[in-house]
């Protein structure tokens, strides 16, 4: 009986072909994607920053921050955003207006980053005290594209995608009962893959335009990782419905430093696409 060898010159040929039939469909969807959005229509910064820790140990009575002094910070750089304003402009709307925003705790100035989920996405704009880097009394308007179906098409393809945090909100569940609460807790995926667990779920308004070496420094910025047990022990008190595990669950995935929004603005319209 005749055995056939396979010829490695053909057999790296296929390996080759496969891989570069998985890359042409992402790309694709990814220019669609890109031109569905339409024109950025503006572009604000972020500056970030880094304290040596989570809080400052010597704390006096009366203190307005529990978060290092500004002499303590230290630089990581800034993120330019475009931001779809044809696409989401309420959203948009209320994004400059808590870019804008000079008192902290009205806007994002002097807010941290609540989250950041290597390979996925990172959270900022989460609501609580200001005196802990949270945004405590947000300048925004009542929005009503979180609940319409258009406003959720776009795609978490691309690293760097900016996004309403609605499905991944971790705002605490009294927060969201509270009058007039409103939704301005924003994500930023990292890459480098897509994120499509994100979509359907969180209104995409934007896109990193520069910056992600930034983003990448954040994302390996030490978190509070819970071990297999822990996870396993609050999927169980989840079942039992104790109260407790999802306050426990946020607490999941933050840094165990601080990370600032420093500084915020807007750089001026842009009609690039």
């Amino acid at each position: 009986m005749s055995t056939s060898r396979l010829d490695p010159s053909s057999t790296r040929r296929h390996v080759l072909l496969a891989m570069s039939a998985t890359q042409v469909v992402p790309r694709r969807l990814a220019r669609a994607t890109e031109a569905s959005t339409g024109a950025i229509t503006h572009r604000v910064y972020v500056d970030f920053g880094l304290c040596p820790t989570l809080v400052r140990n010597e704390r006096k009575l009366g203190d307005k921050s529990a978060l290092c002094g500004a002499e303590e910070v230290q630089s990581m750089g800034r993120v330019v955003l475009g931001l779809y304003g044809e696409r989401a402009p309420r959203t948009v709307e209320n994004f400059l207006a808590m870019v804008e925003e000079k008192d902290v705790g009205a806007g994002y100035r002097g807010s941290t980053v609540s989250k950041v989920k290597p390979g996925e996405y990172m959270l900022l704009g989460r609501q609580g005290s200001a005196k802990f880097g949270k945004v405590e009394k947000p300048k925004a308007k009542s929005n009503p594209e979180t609940v319409s179906t258009e406003a959720f098409q776009l795609s978490h393809l691309r690293p760097g995608t900016l996004s309403l945090a609605i499905g991944a909100n971790d705002d605490d569940a009294r927060t969201k009962m509270s009058g007039g609460y409103r939704n301005v807790e924003f994500l930023i995926t990292t890459g480098p893959g897509p994120a499509l667990q994100l979509d359907g779920e969180n209104l995409v308004f934007g896109r990193v335009l520069e910056g992600m070496p930034v983003i990448a420094d954040i994302a390996r910025v030490p978190r509070n990782t819970p071990s297999e047990n822990v996870r396993k022990f609050n999927a169980l008190a989840t079942l039992l419905g104790d109260s407790r595990a999802s306050g426990a669950r946020n607490a999941w995935d933050s840094p165990l430093q601080s990370i600032l929004i420093t500084d915020c603005g807007v750089l001026g319209d842009s009609q690039e696409t």
